[in-house]
This record gives structure tokens, sequence and C-alpha cells, in this order.
């Protein structure tokens, strides 16, 4: 990898205690459910917590978060460190929860579906920042809201970004990677994806990460992925070795999340953005 050592130097800076504690946070709130209280309240949180991270790094480059508002009642969350140079790179996690069986009312944690996910890319983030890391190539950061009603959120922002002509290099998604059951692999869904950009991924993987990884097939559009593969922008889709089996229920709580295994993925997000933002300065 090109810039392997720029990405490495920012591994120390990794916070597994941080993530505990957003991830504490964020499944405290009853649910996160996209059309309910709760769910506004979840992303307002959110949002705070990127500003505050922006605020507090004194980051030398342009970095900006805003909400992307839909016909619903919770805002999506984007984040975006500015490049000099045309092109845009995505990391996406969804933010909301859903206990599947009792809907907008009923307590869903969603520790591993998807605070896991929120809070990888959201660590990538913090340490990006906290490095200074300005990239050359525009680098966004995206919280989606409503993937569990059909990937509505994320849906509405490919959507928008492909009617603007936005130049969206590749898309990656984090949506469950915290549940470990001793399988130290990233899982690359293999469906509803980009090869190339999955194989690239692979190699990040290899040069990055303490984990290996392996292939999985959802089998449908099981995640935000398939909505930039819809207006065919580059996306794929790593995830947990073996998906935890109670999720959208009251038991998707903090203590399956194995904070080591999130770690993990914070290092392929962190080296994603380090190979194709590439280093503008440090």
């Amino acid at each position: 990898m090109k810039y392997e050592a720029v990405g490495r130097a920012i591994f120390p800076r990794i916070s597994n205690s941080r993530m505990v504690e957003f991830v504490t946070r964020f499944s405290a709130f009853n649910n996160r459910y996209y059309n309910g209280p709760t769910g506004l309240e979840s992303s307002n949180w959110l949002v705070s917590q990127i500003q505050d991270s922006i605020t507090q790094s004194k980051y030398p480059g342009n970095a900006t978060v805003r909400t992307f508002r839909h016909t619903w009642v919770q805002n999506s969350v984007i984040c975006r460190l500015q490049g000099s140079q045309p092109g845009l790179i995505i990391l996406g996690a969804h933010l909301d929860s859903l206990n599947g069986a009792l809907g907008a009312t009923g307590r869903a944690p969603g520790a591993d579906d998807n605070a896991s996910g929120s809070v990888a890319i959201l660590e990538a983030l913090r340490v990006l920042l906290e490095t200074g890391f300005v990239p050359t190539i525009s680098v966004e950061f995206q919280w989606y809201a409503a993937e569990e009603q059909g990937l509505r959120g994320s849906g509405d922002i490919a959507q928008d970004y492909y009617n603007k002509g936005e130049d969206v290099m590749s898309m990656m998604n984090f949506d469950v990677v915290g549940y470990n059951t001793g399988i130290t692999k990233v899982a690359f869904a293999i469906d509803n994806t980009d090869s190339g950009f999955t194989q690239f991924l692979r190699l990040v993987v290899d040069a990055y990460l303490d984990y290996g990884w392996m292939n999985f097939s959802c089998g449908y559009a099981c995640s935000d992925h398939a909505s930039w593969t819809k207006f065919r922008y580059p996306s794929a889709f790593p995830a947990e070795a073996k998906f935890f089996p109670d999720m959208h229920t009251v038991r998707d709580t903090i203590d399956n999340v194995d904070f080591n295994q999130v770690r993990e993925f914070v290092k392929l997000a962190v080296g994603y953005v380090v190979e194709l933002g590439e280093p503008a300065s440090l």
C-alpha cells in the first residue's frame, strides 16, 4: 500500500474506551426508530459528538457536519473533510435501530446493529481529525436514517448525489461489525457490491489489519451499500464474520460487542481513507 506508514502512524490514537462510551450512550436511547422522538434525539446527539470532535481537534483543514433531512422525523448525518481535487469517497453506517417485533415503541438498543458500525466510522473520523489528516480527495462520513425501513435514508442521499452529478469514487458500508464468534476475519459481501473495489479493500485488510478476510453473500440488498450500487457507484460491504443472531431484539446489547474487533474495522476505515483520500498534509 502506498501510504501504509501514514495509516499505521494513526492507529495508536484509536481509543477502545471512547468507543465503549459512545456505544453505551447510543444504545441507551429506548430505540433509534426512524419516525420517533428518540430517533431524532439520537441523530441530534450524534451531530453534537461530531461537532465537538471537530472543534476539540483544532483540525487544520476544512471539516463540516450537517444533517440531511427526509420526509420522516430522523435525520441522516454527514461529515465532510474537504479535499483540493475532484472526487469523493464515502464511509457509511446506519444510525437507526429497530425492535422487529414491537416496532416504533419497542426497546431496541441496537448495540451491534448498528451502533458498532456507527462508532467504527466515527472513531476513524476522530483519529483522522486529531492527526490533522487533510485529504486530497474529499471524504464523507455518512450516518443513515431509516436503513431498517428499506434503506430509505441512504437511498435518498444516493439519489440526491446522483441527481447532482456528484463524482462518488467509492462507498464503503459498515453495518454490524462487533459480534465475534472467534472467527478473526472481515467478511466481504460479494453481491450488490463492486468486485474491483472489494478486492482493493481485501488488500487493505492484508496490509493494515491483524484480521484476515472471507467472503459471504446476503442474497438480497441487505444494507446501505446497495443504495449506491443502484446508481452504479462502486460500493463494498465489510461486516462481522457471523451476524449477531439477536439483532432487532432487546438482546442486542453492548455486552455482545467486541471492541477489539471493532478496532480492526476502524483500521480498515483509516486505511481506506488514507489510500484513496491521499494525504495532502499531516
